[in-house]
């Protein structure tokens, strides 16, 4: 499913009234962020997940949704890939000017640039809060991107125990909500079927969407 089509995207608008939707995606294509733009604009989303790093307790709010007025010192800290159609700052900001809540759920690296930005006094407060979510499968924080970029079966389970952290275990069924991440977090012939995002979160893959 490349580009999303106006029928996918309906499918996509019903299923949210009623449950949670999961976009897998190319990080440098757009398909699946222009959706998602839709969809807010149909005013049908109200929490929104991307796939970066937890951010730190300081640029978040109690539930973990990214403070309004710390975006551009989170991103400021944060490499994300280019998307000539819509980098995640952007989606990001359009999903916080209709009032979506907006979280973030990947795993950051071990010595990361956001830990810097948040306590350059105390370098150790943002990595440890960020291992409370390590699953049993990992047994640190990646060193580097090449070694996150290694470990994404893993990251679908810390994916998973951030979320419930924040979301409560219902985000298996909570209305609204986006959940946008790499399209082979959700493969199961990548990942195995008991380790895509969606078994961990417990969505039914009726629910998932791939447009890379």
């Amino acid at each position: 499913m490349p580009l999303v089509t106006p029928a996918e995207l309906a499918q996509m608008q019903a299923l949210l009234a009623s449950g949670p939707i999961l976009l897998g995606e190319s990080h440098d294509l757009g398909h699946a962020r222009v959706a998602i733009r839709d969809l807010i604009d149909l005013h049908v989303v109200k929490f929104l997940s991307v796939e970066t790093p937890v951010g730190p307790v300081g640029m978040v709010k109690a539930d973990g949704q990214i403070r309004p007025d710390k975006v551009g010192t989170y991103f400021g800290g944060v490499a994300t890939l280019p998307n000539a159609v819509m980098t995640t700052r952007q989606l990001v900001e359009h999903a916080m000017a209709a009032n979506v809540a907006v979280y973030c759920h990947d795993v950051p690296l071990r010595k990361n640039p956001l830990n810097f930005l948040e306590n350059s006094e105390d370098l150790t407060a943002y990595p440890n809060f960020a291992r409370t979510f390590l699953p049993a499968t990992m047994l640190d924080l990646p060193i580097n991107n090449g070694a996150a970029a290694n470990l994404f079966i893993q990251r679908n389970e810390y994916s998973a125990n951030y979320l419930r952290s924040q979301l409560g275990n219902g985000v298996k069924c909570l209305f609204n909500l986006v959940v946008l991440g790499g399209a082979d977090h959700f493969k199961a012939d990548l990942c195995g079927a008991a380790r895509t995002l969606q078994h961990h979160l417990g969505v039914g893959g009726n629910r998932v969407f791939i447009a890379d």
